[in-house]
Parts: C-alpha cells; structure tokens; sequence
C-alpha cells in the first residue's frame, strides 16, 4: 500500500485543479474547515467525558430538538470561519437568520453555509458523524442573506468532514472529488483518496 504524504494545503496549492478564487484564498478557507475538523474530532472522541452529550433543552429553526454538540460544532465553525478572513457570510442549519462577518471596507471572498454536525442523533450511540459546508464565490462588497440564496448549480465548492475511527476531509471543486485522512500524529490531513 502506498503511503500518501501531500497534505490538503499542499494539494490545493499544487495540484491542477480548478479552484474558485485565488488558490492561496480558497487554500486558506480549506485550511479552517480543517481547523473545525480537528477541534470536533477532539470534542466528539471525549464527549461522554465532559458531559456533552444529550440535549440543551431547544429548538433549532427546523423545530428540531438541539444537541449539546450541535450548538458546539455550531459555535465552532462560526468562530473558526470568522477568523479565517475569507468569509463574507454564514449560515447554518442551528442559526435562525445568517451572520454577515465582513464589514463594507473588506471583501471577503467566499460565503460559507454548513450543517455543523449532521446526524447528531447518532452522538448518544458513537455513531458516525459528518458536517457539511457548501461554498459560494462572492464578489460584492457587503453580502444579504439574498447572497446566499442560489441554485445548486451556483455552488463554487462543497466540502464534508466525516467524523469515525477516523476523521477525513473530503471536497470537490465541480469536476473531481478528493479525500484527506487527519494523521492524528501530526495534525494533518492527508491525501488518502485521491480523485474518488
């Protein structure tokens, strides 16, 4: 079997496929999804320990009972995404209405919405776990929540984390898909399926 070594920073910098954006940007924004990969696969491998399991007692936008770790991996990604610089715009499944994270004087490249953790109900039974991020160029100078209202068809990227024995990063620009396998040991993401 042969041992991969590119990292998902040095594929997108270096391979041939066709990125939205700058390559250093879209690189950037696919290097902090990997950064909430890394702090959810933390949260979820000692969850039992830290007493976050079960429910918080509300409801979602979708009437949907909320898990302590949807609101976790939810403040996750909006903290991490934020920092990042790339971000217009977010939304997510456990937020009512989107955050606007650029202010009129910046342009931030992307606009981000995600499902920060997509079969919570499986949290209580160890189960796999996933979250999903659909990615939106924008080139405007201060987005609306109409921004983030587009076909399918608009969609720049889209991007999931699978979270199980182990964790892995998986993203198509449109033509191909590739996934990333976390080396726990060095804190990478490593090509392991390369154009699936």
């Amino acid at each position: 079997m042969a041992r991969h070594s590119l990292t998902l920073e040095g594929f997108v910098q270096r391979s041939d496929i066709a990125v939205p954006g700058d390559r250093a940007a879209f690189a950037t924004l696919l290097s902090h999804i990997g950064l909430v990969g890394k702090l959810l696969a933390r949260d979820l491998r000692v969850a039992g320990l830290l007493n976050i399991l079960g429910t918080t007692g509300e409801t979602n936008v979708q009437g949907e009972v909320v898990k302590k770790l949807d609101q976790i991996a939810n403040e996750t990604c909006v903290e991490i995404l934020e920092q990042s610089g790339m971000v217009a715009a977010l939304a997510s499944e456990e937020m009512e209405k989107p955050l606007i994270v650029s202010q009129p004087c910046t342009r931030a490249p992307f606009l981000v919405l995600f499902d920060p953790l997509d079969g919570s109900s499986n949290t209580d039974v160890n189960m796999p776990l996933g979250s999903i991020f659909s990615i939106l160029t924008f080139t405007g100078s201060q987005p609306s929540e109409q921004d983030l209202i587009r076909k399918g068809t608009d969609q720049s990227a889209a991007a999931y984390l699978l979270f199980g024995p182990s964790t892995m990063f998986v993203f198509s620009t449109g033509s191909r898909v590739h996934g990333f396998t976390l080396d726990p040991g060095v804190g990478e993401y490593v090509l392991s399926h390369p154009d699936i």
